[in-house]
């Protein structure tokens, strides 16, 4: 193979080898055989889809002897062949980016109006034309609103937003796009095919994926892969995955599924082996939000919804946050860290966190030392490990009523969770700085004498002492009662009462034992059926019917 690179090598030279720009192919075809040109062109468009090799041929295709022929360039021609040479001194092509004042564009101005000397027209073709100066634009202003006939201007950019409005108004906007699918996979299979070496279907999928529609990232990465397997002349997925430096698939399937069954554990262990392989954490991101919108879309079309889809909407949106901290922090191992505190928060079900935590409890309540509270901690902690080993609480006599009330627990009243989520989330659509600040404590609703009792840290004060805010716990404790039917009494606000209990512990025991039951609950019963079936190969890089992989996921 030359050395030359591919996407030199593979540059299209006339119409029919540009790919996937056709509206734009036939627009310019046309003009040219119905003797409509314009004076001056502007392709638009982001990186690598062809805006200066298709400016290339347009050059070429308005000076080919033969165009009119075959209706494309022939290539054959003495004129397409001198361009070819890049021998036509009636073609310049020039860079903005690196001759951007105002001297570069009169040297222009002061040869525009010689006639070519071998071609029919004389063309300028002008790259990342947005780099010019201000000045520089302005002189190029009055010489492209009125060029001579034999001139052609031929301008590039991947901003055009940076180009003035009067610069616009001159020029006929040519919008190019990244290539779909199929279109740069039959690029990609004509060169292999030409070089003479095998591929399977799947790794041209992920060259695509990678590129993300651009044809010189795909032929870059497709260079370095072709040198890669110089001795067996054959591209697989998984050489394209090592010789990129990319994480396999199902490394990161593994970790979207450990996160979502909350498995912090695992979740540990799998971070580490999967920067073993892939270094850029963006990608790794990136490809757990496509696994997830993927997840999500299949069961919104089909009209799903389950504590499955929440879970994934929940870590979707922390990939989002993630994903943000990461370009505003330079440490991104401590992006990650704030992504995992946030994430799994208090619901780690981790042994050793438990025991700090029901250690600090003990402290704080040191006060109160007699023998009906030693036994209720002794309690509570049999009662906690039996919750991290799915087995729930079902003898009430195991705490005290002094300890049942301070806990916040009514675990006669096995919907309880349910109510105060539901008042959660009604107050977090109306006041987002109240729901932050309750969701950090413990609520317990006694329904039956309209009383809500909250026990909160001692930062919680300001707001929660606030009548403003305490109104607003009141309208959304009534309308939880109105969605499960329960204010057949036409409840108002002065039939409320709240009570608020402030202490020094912000993560009490207590409320990590009453966000165990709860997810223990939904982790052993709902959660089980599912997830046996859950790991069955989502594509998120969408190379097959989506449709049919996660059917067998529900």
């Amino acid at each position: 193979m030359s050395s030359e690179v591919l996407y030199r090598k593979y540059r299209a030279t006339s119409f029919r080898e540009v790919y996937g720009q056709e509206i734009i192919v036939n627009l310019i075809k046309n003009s040219i055989i119905n003797k409509k040109i314009s004076h001056a062109y502007l392709f638009c468009g982001p990186h690598g889809v062809g805006k200066t090799s298709l400016a290339r041929i347009f050059a070429k295709a308005v000076n080919c002897k033969n165009f009119d022929t075959y209706q494309d360039v022939c290539n054959e021609c003495d004129n397409c062949k001198l361009i070819n040479l890049g021998q036509a001194i009636d073609i310049q092509e020039i860079d903005a980016a690196s001759n951007r004042r105002i001297d570069d564009i009169r040297n222009i101005i002061d040869t525009i109006n010689y006639l070519p000397r071998q071609l029919y027209k004389k063309i300028y073709i002008m790259d990342e034309v947005h780099m010019l100066t201000k000045e520089a634009f302005n002189a190029l202003l009055k010489i492209l609103e009125e060029p001579p006939d034999h001139v052609l201007f031929l301008l590039a950019t991947t901003e055009p937003h940076k180009v003035p409005l009067t610069i616009l108004s001159r020029v006929t906007r040519l919008n190019l796009t990244f290539l779909k699918k199929q279109d740069l996979i039959n690029k990609i299979k004509k060169i292999l095919d030409h070089e003479q070496i095998q591929y399977t279907e799947k790794s041209l999928e992920i060259i695509y994926d990678l590129s993300h529609g651009s044809l010189r990232d795909a032929e870059s990465i497709l260079f370095k892969i072709i040198n890669a397997v110089s001795d067996s002349k054959y591209i697989t997925e998984e050489v394209v995955y090592n010789t990129v430096g990319l994480t396999a698939f199902d490394k990161i399937e593994s970790l979207v599924q450990n996160l979502i069954r909350k498995k912090y554990d695992l979740v540990q262990k799998d971070i580490p082996q999967i920067l073993v392989y892939e270094s850029n954490i963006e990608y790794i991101v990136e490809s757990m939000m496509s696994f997830c919108t993927k997840t999500i879309i299949h069961n919104f079309s089909k009209e799903q919804e389950s504590f499955l889809d929440k879970s994934i909407s929940f870590l979707l949106d922390c990939l989002i946050e993630l994903r943000s901290n990461l370009k505003n922090l330079n440490n991104k191992e401590l992006a990650l860290d704030i992504f995992l505190i946030k994430y799994f928060g208090e619901d780690i079900s981790s042994t050793e966190m438990n025991n700090r935590q029901i250690n600090n409890f003990s402290n704080v309540t040191s006060t109160n030392n007699t023998k009906d509270n030693n036994a209720d901690y002794v309690n509570l902690e049999n009662n906690l490990s039996n919750l991290q080993s799915g087995h729930a609480i079902n003898d009430e006599s195991n705490l005290s009523h002094n300890t049942q009330h301070n806990l916040g627990i009514d675990l006669k009243q096995t919907d309880q969770g349910n109510l105060v989520q539901m008042l959660l989330d009604i107050i977090k659509s109306s006041n987002k700085r109240l729901f932050s600040c309750l969701s950090k404590s413990l609520i317990d609703l006694d329904i039956t004498k309209h009383v809500l009792t909250i026990n909160a840290d001692n930062n919680s004060k300001i707001i929660l002492d606030n009548v403003k805010y305490q109104n607003l716990i009141k309208k959304a404790y009534i309308e939880t009662l109105e969605k499960i039917g329960s204010n057949s009494c036409n409840l108002d606000e002065n039939s409320c009462k709240i009570i608020i209990n402030y202490i020094s512990l912000s993560d009490s025991v207590s409320k990590q034992m009453y966000l165990h039951q709860e997810m223990q609950g939904i982790s052993d019963n709902t959660f089980s059926q599912e997830r046996e079936q859950y790991g069955q190969h989502i594509n998120m890089y969408d190379n097959v019917d989506n449709s049919q992989i996660i059917e067998n996921i529900f």
